[in-house]
């Protein structure tokens, strides 16, 4: 007899369908009854209007061979995708993806089915207003005060880093321009550095002490004018040439970031890393060494990245030091620095605390995750821990103030919903209500605390740590890598290998020899020199191994699935899983071929 669930693993299981779809019953009775719900509210807005096609029609000859057609096509489609990568299974534990809540599910379709464009409230009555509250959701989660917080979604995390990108040039913009203006008629002497970093507070001073007219400053904008014409008036502004702001990412970057500096026209050069340290993360030493040549050398910063889950190792940069440097730069130098941080993967571990601590996280990542209430703008990805399908990410900051954009009017589209309304300050345009909808849904039923998204999360962070130890206990050919948080687990085929060249290419060999078998997915990463260049020196030191090659080759897995640690399931996954590493080991498969 199976062992009795606990009302709490009773309650999370009716979030999902299971691997064997072991609530379709549900799901099909919820579906049909959308379906329903939508049939019903389309014959019933304009009953006098008539029907478009008739019974007649629908027994003619054209109709029923265009009904077999796609009837046809679709189930041709459907049996397509039964070889897509079955990320709903316990035994898929590669890329930051995994099964969808049903609350989602069911939210994304209801959307889908309206089809809103969340434009505009003019295109989208209820999915722009849905979206509204699902921001605040988020913004909850992370700490922000809901009564000032603000947002949107996007398409996902590479859009909504952009996004911030843009608000903060935009806000240097404006503060270089009133610079400008105020050397040049000789109202103050400013550099670069001190003009790009005043702060809302003091440019509203400015303006009203010298009684300047705001429009102006379009003439000395970069944005307006372009920085090839404005280059040569700040240079008699300002006393040298303007070489352009410069942007400050920790090298554990997603590749969002070069993106992003390449679009908005800064150059190559505006791109500066932020070394690591032993652990892979961001070095608060050498974010200071960056900041203090950057201002040495009169170039502003445009922003200051940190990174809440990173796209190799699932690693928290420590948010709550950076923002406790950038806080001293602004209270005793006034120098206010855009604080960003990049949380699409492990923004929603912040659901896991409770008064900024958590049972489930290190004392330090609990600290980082809580001082994202501090940044200036977060971004997250709902497609990733959130559960929600495919594309959904979303962009939030803590007011208006750092919500303020270029504005991009278009006769046709009205507003009818200010303050909701925000299609003219979006990147992207046309925007389902889909992602919305569906985190809206997540919101509204299995809770952003401790007790809905914390219980889902923390569950995936104890699968992640028993698998742990059954792999330190049981695989001696194995190591894990240090320093490792959250729900990631990578680890190297040491052996009795003496050079890191020997280690890659057994680690390699083990990730192939996995995947071939179908039975686990797992992926593959390389932590390249010099980005991990500490973190690579230190292993290779505990692992007594020569560093002899330009990387380090990582056998990956992210514990995602909440049932990878079912113990209802005939397979113990984690049990099988770390059988199925024994036998594959290029070790053991050697010493079998030797045999």
């Amino acid at each position: 007899m199976a062992e009795k669930c606990s009302p709490e693993e009773a309650a999370l299981k009716g979030f999902f369908l299971g691997p064997q779809s072991e609530n379709a019953d549900w799901v099909r009775h919820e579906m049909l009854a959308v379906l329903d719900h939508w049939f019903q509210w389309r014959q019933d807005l304009f009953p006098d209007d008539g029907k478009a096609i008739s019974r007649s029609d629908q027994k003619s000859e054209e109709f029923q061979s265009r009904r077999e057609k796609t009837q046809q096509v679709l189930q041709d489609l459907c049996h397509r995708f039964e070889a897509e990568i079955p990320q709903f299974s316990p035994r898929y534990v590669g890329h930051m993806y995994s099964e969808i809540s049903l609350p989602a599910l069911f939210g994304h379709f209801v959307a889908l089915l309206h089809n809103p464009n969340n434009i505009s409230t003019e295109a989208a009555r209820v999915g722009a207003v849905i979206e509204n509250e699902a921001i605040l959701e988020l913004a909850k989660m992370i700490g922000f005060d809901a009564s000032e917080a603000t947002g949107h979604f996007t398409s996902g995390g590479t859009v909504a880093n952009i996004e911030a990108l843009w608000r903060a040039r935009y806000r240097m913009d404006h503060f270089l321009s009133l610079g400008c203006f105020l050397n040049l008629k000789g109202f103050a002497k400013l550099k670069f550095s001190e003009a790009a970093h005043m702060g809302w507070q003091a440019y509203e001073k400015y303006l009203r002490e010298y009684q300047v007219p705001e429009m102006e400053l379009k003439q000395y904008s970069a944005v307006a004018q372009g920085p090839w014409k404005v280059a040569r008036v700040y240079e008699e502004a300002f006393g040298h040439p303007y070489e352009g702001p410069v942007v400050l990412v920790p090298d554990s970057k997603h590749y969002s970031w070069l993106k992003g500096v390449s679009l908005l026209g800064f150059g190559e050069t505006a791109f500066r890393p932020i070394a690591l340290d032993a652990q892979g993360i961001l070095d608060v030493e050498s974010l200071r060494t960056e900041v203090e040549k950057a201002l040495a050398e009169d170039r502003p910063i445009l922003m200051v990245v940190s990174v809440a889950g990173t796209t190799e190792l699932g690693q928290c940069d420590p948010v709550d030091a950076v923002q406790d440097y950038l806080g001293q730069l602004k209270a005793q130098h006034s120098q206010h620095l855009w604080h960003h941080v990049d949380a699409a993967y492990g923004g929603y571990f912040c659901s896991l605390l409770k008064d900024g601590k958590s049972e489930n996280l290190d004392p330090a990542i609990a600290q980082a995750l809580a001082a994202m209430a501090k940044a200036d703008s977060v971004t997250l990805d709902p497609h990733k821990l959130g559960y929600v399908p495919y594309a959904c990410g979303a962009f939030v900051v803590p007011d208006q103030i750092h919500y303020r954009v270029s504005a991009f009017d278009a006769k046709y589209i009205q507003s009818p919903t200010k303050g909701i309304d925000r299609w003219m300050k979006t990147l992207e345009g046309s925007r389902s209500a889909a992602g919305a909808t569906a985190t809206w849904m997540t919101a509204k039923t299995i809770g952003m605390d401790s007790g809905g998204y914390g219980r889902i999360l923390g569950r995936t962070i104890l699968a992640r740590n028993r698998l742990k130890e059954e792999i330190q206990e049981q695989c001696e050919d194995l190591r894990i890598l240090q320093s490792q948080e959250l729900n990631l687990l990578s680890l190297v085929h040491l052996g009795s290998a003496q050079k890191l060249s020997e280690v890659n290419r057994q680690t390699g060999r083990l990730v192939q020899a996995v995947n071939v078998t179908r039975e686990f997915m797992v992926s593959q990463t390389v932590l390249k020199r010099p980005e991990y260049q500490k973190l690579i020196e230190s292993h290779c030191q505990r692992w007594n191994i020569e560093m002899d090659d330009s990387g380090l080759v990582l056998f990956r897995m992210t514990i995602m699935n909440p049932f990878f640690l079912n113990k209802e399931s005939k397979t113990q996954f984690v049990s099988r899983l770390v059988e199925l590493l024994n036998k594959l080991s290029p070790s053991a498969v050697e010493a079998s071929f030797l045999r």
